[in-house]
């Protein structure tokens, strides 16, 4: 470690430094959130399960994990319900409509890699196999660039506040 280097909190919650353990949850919390609420689209119900995916974040960091990031295995956890969305009334923006069209395996996986970033094997890992295949086929049928979908993504994220106490809950 250099003379600035700051030690790793990932490795500093694997020892059992509580501290760093909040940290790395407070660093991936609002991008889970926020897949959760694009996959639920409901508040409440992101919320819930937002907990769910911290707590098993931090079961496989007190067992000396994840194999993946943070992220990674936040949204595997969170991706692991294989209940299709709840309903919702479509937003009024035609991005919305195309979304709720596609099928579920690709729908998740537009939202996984436009709304909390994963990519590569994070993206295998979260999804299975075949979610590249997935997110490739639902963005050719959805019909718009990706930086229409993440635009309107975060345009319907930021209309929901993140709730207070989730990392507590997560470690309660």
């Amino acid at each position: 470690m250099g003379r600035y280097a700051k030690p790793d909190p990932l490795e500093q919650a694997r020892q059992g430094d509580e501290d760093a353990l909040e940290q790395v949850l407070r660093g991936v919390l609002a991008p889970i959130f926020d897949l959760s609420l694009h996959l639920f689209r409901q508040p409440v119900h992101a919320e819930l399960c937002t907990v769910a995916a911290l707590r098993a974040l931090v079961h496989d960091i007190r067992a000396g994990g994840p194999e993946v990031t943070p992220l990674g295995a936040a949204a595997a956890h969170l991706l692991e319900n294989p209940a299709p969305a709840t309903p919702a009334v479509v937003g009024p923006e035609p991005v919305d409509g195309a979304l709720a069209s596609l099928e579920e395996p690709a729908r998740r996986a537009i939202l996984a890699v436009l709304a909390c970033d994963l990519d590569g094997d994070e993206l295998v890992t979260s999804l299975g196999p075949d979610a590249p295949e997935d997110y490739h086929r639902g963005m050719a049928l959805v019909g718009f660039p990706a930086e229409a979908i993440r635009g309107r993504l975060d345009e319907v994220a930021a209309a929901t506040a993140l709730p207070f106490g989730i990392v507590d809950r997560a470690l309660a």
